[in-house]
């Protein structure tokens, strides 16, 4: 530990470097999503069986039957970024949370970092 530094400043580092990882590990599930966005296409198959996992929402699960229909979108130049249309697009949600934890990251990260490297007080103690 640095000298000088408080257990709350080193909370709060510690804080900012979490906000900064969730916002890095949201974009991990954001890139394929905007890919099939940006890039979609559609095929459509039919279900052969219904088995309970976590690979679509409840809600769709009920809505299909076993011989119907269900549409596939998919990124044109990679078919393996491919969801069920219908499924839960949680597209808005995720830019949302990457956007509050960058947010916080840089509020009690750089920000602070910043203020006090300039000799100013640090912000979280006061």
């Amino acid at each position: 530990m640095k000298p000088g530094r408080t257990q709350k400043q080193w909370l709060a580092d510690v804080t900012a470097v979490l906000c900064l990882a969730l916002g890095v590990f949201l974009g991990s599930f954001f890139v394929p999503a905007a890919r099939i966005w940006t890039n979609g296409a559609t095929a459509t198959g039919v279900v052969d069986e219904k088995i309970v996992t976590a690979a679509v929402t409840g809600t769709l699960y009920k809505k299909v039957a076993v011989g119907g229909p269900v549409v596939i979108e998919y990124a044109a130049d990679d078919p393996t970024d491919n969801r069920v249309r219908g499924d839960f697009d949680p597209l808005a949600i995720e830019v949302g949370l990457i956007v509050v934890g960058l947010g916080l990251f840089w509020y009690i990260g750089p920000r602070r970092w910043l203020r006090t490297w300039r000799g100013e007080p640090d912000p979280i103690l006061t």
